[in-house]
């Protein structure tokens, strides 16, 4: 049916929360008839050995001649762990008989709620404030910086 899957996507590629993972497969049809051909691409936990998302397209290859695959896959907001990128060319309806398998390693930079700054529960002030003065709590953590609390003195003592 098909001697080789020709894609573009390289190893180790590194993406992050809802990126497009495009990919663009060539396929030949070396059988002496016109094949409907199923190429799917799906992501893959390895370490949990689960699979994250799929996308499949079908389409009729006529006898010797070429045809692109163009699939796009959104990345998930995952944990820390080691993915793979599956691709499968199989005959329409005959997922037994697959031709042709390949996969490829990315990296998915794991999942940070945007606030995600931890929890203050305790802070003790032992400064005395004079007049017009004042002391800026700032919560950050590496992508994030946020002022969280200001306090002012004007007449009062604090």
């Amino acid at each position: 049916m098909a001697n080789d899957i020709s894609i573009n996507q390289e190893e180790d590629e590194e993406y992050e929360i809802d990126d497009k993972i495009k990919a663009d497969l060539e396929v030949e049809n070396l059988d002496e008839e016109d094949l409907e051909i199923t190429v799917e691409a799906y992501l893959y936990d390895s370490n949990s050995k689960d699979e994250i998302s799929t996308i499949s397209q079908d389409k009729t290859i006529n006898e010797g001649e070429t045809e692109e695959f163009n699939l796009e896959l959104i990345t998930p907001g995952v944990e820390e762990s080691k993915y793979k990128l599956y691709f499968k060319l199989y005959l329409k309806d005959d997922e037994d008989e697959i031709c042709l398998q390949t996969n490829r390693n990315i990296k998915i930079k794991p999942s940070k709620e945007e606030n995600d700054f931890g929890i203050l529960t305790d802070a003790e002030i032992s400064k005395k404030l004079e007049k017009g003065e004042k002391i800026t709590f700032t919560l950050s953590n590496e992508e994030h910086s946020m002022e969280v609390l200001e306090i002012t003195s004007t007449k009062a003592k604090i």
